[in-house]
């Protein structure tokens, strides 16, 4: 396995503000193989409660509320705790945990994968953001 380095002077990735309270950011995971480099891209999530749905007559394929997978891992592990990875978003780096790497690289395949990943997902330099998953 080969450790990507970043360029010297690459700016990293800044998370666009989420445009509404009901919305969450979901990383749609772009196709690969093996430990190519990781790269993604990130849409807006649309919760909404039954009643909504019903209301607005939803199907599996409405834009902006289709399904996505959650993914649950541990933040740190002592084993890789000094081997962060990277993922390419609009050819900008963001910098993940080997934890988060590992998983990603073996869920993206042939196809974009949408996922839910805290780490990712929610913008780890916006304190109320990042308070806001917690409630």
């Amino acid at each position: 396995m080969s450790f990507l380095t970043i360029e010297s002077g690459a700016t990293n990735y800044e998370h666009a503000a989420i445009s509404a309270p009901n919305t969450i950011r979901v990383l749609i995971l772009h196709p690969g193989k093996g430990h190519n480099q990781l790269r993604c891209s990130f849409r807006e999530h649309t919760i909404l409660n039954a009643q909504d749905l019903t209301a607005l007559n939803w199907t599996r394929n409405s834009p902006g509320v289709g399904p996505y997978q959650a993914i649950s891992y541990t933040w740190h592990d002592d084993d890789c705790q000094n081997q962060p990875d990277h993922i390419y978003c609009d050819g900008k780096p963001i910098q993940i945990t080997k934890n988060v790497a590992n998983i990603l690289y073996r869920l993206r395949g042939v196809s974009p994968q949408e996922l839910w990943i805290d780490q990712l997902c929610i913008d780890q330099h916006n304190d109320i953001r990042r308070r806001r998953r917690f409630h």
